[in-house]
């Protein structure tokens, strides 16, 4: 960030008094700083992504006046640039734009959010998160509509016919209609989308904060009523559940066992139904995503699904009026024109052609670097932009920015179509006042939620290197210091969204003592964690996560998977996709409920590759793909650009019991620590070994000689406590 002080105004160009012309502007009163002549001096400004605290801080140095910030925003992000104005009036600015307040303390200043503005942003905040929520429930109110003029028969029989032509012509457009058709006639579409179109703000709120909700005709202690036409639901079951019974009894006749989800019906009393409705982990905060499940009941116990589907606010294709993401009126920048020769430098050319903007991503800062602004380069584009024009700019900068601004698609030529790139990444409203052209997230409260302070990025970029991976403090720390829109954000590429993040966060609260308990093969009682702590576990119950078989890669590995299921599971397997916390403890988690741990332990590979001089990329190889290293080394790959190392990888299954009958865990994959890199060959000649009999196993599984899938390169698996110093 640049900032001078100038002699004097300097004059506008001409043309820019004709854009400034365009709209009348109300005097911007800057009655806080009237009588401190300190403040009349002329300042220029340009912060391509400062924070709050540094833009004043400059100020501060360049007028003698001490510029205070509130500690609650003094990490906000602002793109900033103007020429030649008073001090007094840019200060004036940020306040307004920001929508924070200035006041006098003694001879110094405090920019700070006053408690209506907290409370402003805090109502805005809670709407923007439910409008997704909203915007589902009115799209299911339109989708009703559509069923209701629709003839189910004749829907049918067309899709019928449709599939009969496709089998001879492969039409897309063919197959698209019978898609549609296939949606209107599913069984229990109008049971779903008349649910959906009956959900409160207490629905969605709930939604939001377990990631599931339960709607029963019976409920029980956490679950909801089900707000649904009644009729509509008992039409549905009896022909969903008529169907099944059909199906029970052509098993009978044929003499084979009915599948096992059918034979839960076998005798059943059915005597009511839910709905169990799951939002998926779409953060975006633009959509959302649900999967809506019908299961009937049984004396107020759930049997299999007999109907399942997805439900999000762009599945509705047609029946939704096309969005328009905004009202964004940009017609005053149509002739604001930028050189090539001023955009090219903030250009680069990838191996297929595609342009994209430069990044400074911290994945690959390097402590002990200059640390560059994460938003740049995007925010020095703009902010040189606008100064080539000489136009003052005021942006809020989130990183949601950042994450999305690698690909700029094409140069932009004019301010027009650079404002255009940034609104489709981030919609915007841009306002023109007092010569400002200030730039505002049309879901400013939300986007601020979901940004990460530079602080922790730093922290968790330099823990990183320190550890040679993520080690499981870190990840404790980091799942413990930001919210679930900030996890997914920046770190959806390393932590697994959902109940890793819980059972992390669950870690975190229960302090080193008991920590180092479960850590060290012990369990720590429910009771014994904090009111937070005995949230997270919650949400871990509530999940439906179990022994991840697909995890588990060798024979060794399935022998322990088993062993663990039946350990931490009971002999007698329970815990069915649909079975629920609050069915089987619907008076809350007891009391003799408890966390324990075990340790998955293997030995891996690392592959690191240099990009650049600045850059690497190190992709950790697990066990079950060590043929890939001795595919890379015989094919040439291998050179001063690509280096190996040995690893030992271990992973965490998290286990809360709330009783031998039902029990939930999470995976935590903790640090992967490799040992030095080098060449292929430099590799522990055991350790190669292992790596070409891998190689040659899947070579010749791919040329159909043998080596089935469950052949696989002798590995040693540990069951060991892991201390957190592992």
């Amino acid at each position: 960030m640049s900032l001078e002080v100038r002699a004097g105004e300097a004059a506008r160009s001409l043309w820019r008094i004709a854009i400034v012309g365009l709209v009348t502007i109300p005097a911007m009163s800057f009655a806080q700083f009237e009588g401190d002549s300190r403040l009349d001096a002329v300042v220029s400004v340009r912060s391509n992504a400062g924070t709050i605290k540094s833009v004043l801080e400059s100020l501060s140095k360049t007028t003698g006046v001490e510029l205070r910030v509130d500690a609650s925003i003094e990490n906000d992000l602002a793109i900033l640039v103007c020429k030649e104005r008073k001090a007094s009036s840019v200060l004036s600015k940020i306040a307004e734009h920001f929508d924070w307040s200035w006041k006098k303390e003694d001879k110094a200043y405090l920019l700070y959010p006053s408690d209506e503005q907290k409370k402003k942003e805090q109502a805005e905040l809670r709407k923007q998160i439910l409008e997704p929520y909203q915007k589902l429930r009115e799209s299911s109110k339109k989708y009703l509509k559509v069923l209701e003029a629709t003839n189910l028969e004749e829907a049918r029989r067309e899709r019928d016919r449709l599939e009969t032509i496709l089998g001879s012509s492969g039409d897309d457009a063919l197959l698209r209609r019978i898609l549609e058709l296939d949606r209107l006639t599913q069984p229990a579409q109008s049971v779903f989308h008349d649910v959906c179109s009956r959900l409160s703000e207490a629905h969605f709120e709930a939604l939001e904060r377990d990631g599931r909700i339960i709607l029963s005709t019976h409920p029980k202690p956490g679950q909801f009523a089900y707000p649904g036409d009644r009729r509509l639901l008992d039409a549905e079951l009896k022909q969903l559940v008529g169907a099944i019974t059909e199906q029970l009894e052509l098993a009978r006749q044929s003499g084979k066992t009915p599948p096992g989800a059918f034979a839960a019906f076998e005798g059943a009393q059915i005597t009511g139904a839910r709905v169990l409705v799951i939002r998926t982990d779409d953060h975006s905060g633009g959509e959302i995503e649900t999967s809506w499940k019908l299961l009937p009941e049984s004396n107020g116990m759930p049997l299999p699904p007999v109907a399942e589907t997805g439900l999000s606010t762009s599945r509705l294709g047609e029946y939704d009026p096309p969005s328009n993401p905004a009202g964004l009126e940009l017609d005053e920048f149509e002739d604001v024109s930028l050189a090539r020769e001023w955009v090219e430098p903030f250009l680069r050319i990838s191996d297929e052609g595609d342009r994209y903007l430069t990044s400074a991503d911290p994945d690959y800062w390097v402590p002990g670097s200059q640390w560059k602004e994460p938003l740049e380069p995007l925010g020095e584009l703009l902010t040189e932009m606008f100064s080539r024009c000489d136009m003052d700019l005021i942006l809020d900068a989130y990183d949601v920015l950042y994450r999305t601004t690698q690909e700029l698609e094409r140069e932009p030529r004019t301010i027009k179509m650079l404002l255009q790139f940034v609104h489709a990444r981030m919609p915007i409203q841009v306002h023109h006042a007092d010569g400002w052209w200030s730039v505002r997230a049309s879901r400013r409260a939300f986007e601020r939620y979901r940004t990460v302070e530079r602080r922790v990025l730093i922290e968790s970029v330099t823990r990183e290197a320190r550890d040679r991976g993520w080690s499981l403090d870190h990840k404790i720390w980091l799942a413990s210091s930001l919210n679930d829109y900030q996890m997914f954000l920046w770190f959806r590429g390393d932590l697994s969204f959902g109940t890793e993040v819980y059972a992390l966060r669950m870690l975190g609260e229960m302090g080193p003592t008991g920590r180092g308990t479960v850590l060290a093969g012990g369990s720590l009682p429910y009771i014994a964690l904090t009111p937070k702590g005995m949230a997270h576990f919650r949400r871990v119950l509530m999940s439906r996560d179990f022994i991840p078989y697909g995890f588990l890669t060798t024979e060794a590995e399935m022998a322990s998977g088993e062993y663990a299921r039946n350990e931490w599971y009971g002999s007698v397997i329970r815990g069915f996709d649909w079975e629920d916390i609050t069915d089987v403890h619907p008076s809350g988690i007891p009391g003799d409920a408890f966390v324990s741990i075990q340790g998955f332990q293997y030995p891996g590979a690392a592959l690191r590759r240099k990009s650049s001089a600045k850059q690497q990329r190190v992709v950790y190889v697990q066990s079950y793909a060590l043929a890939a290293l001795r595919t890379a080394e015989s094919a040439g790959d291998a050179g001063p650009d690509l280096e190996f190392a040995a690893t030992a990888s271990a992973d965490l299954v998290i286990n809360c019991r709330a009783s031998e009958q039902f029990a939930r865990g999470a995976i935590v994959r903790t640090s992967v620590r490799s040992s030095e890199f080098g060449a292929y060959d430099q590799l522990p000649e055991s350790f190669r070994r292992t790596i070409e009999s891998q190689a040659e196993k899947y070579r010749a599984m791919m040329r159909g000689g043998g080596g089935g899938n469950r052949e696989r390169a002798s590995n040693t698996l540990a069951w060991a406590p892991l201390r957190s110093s592992d």
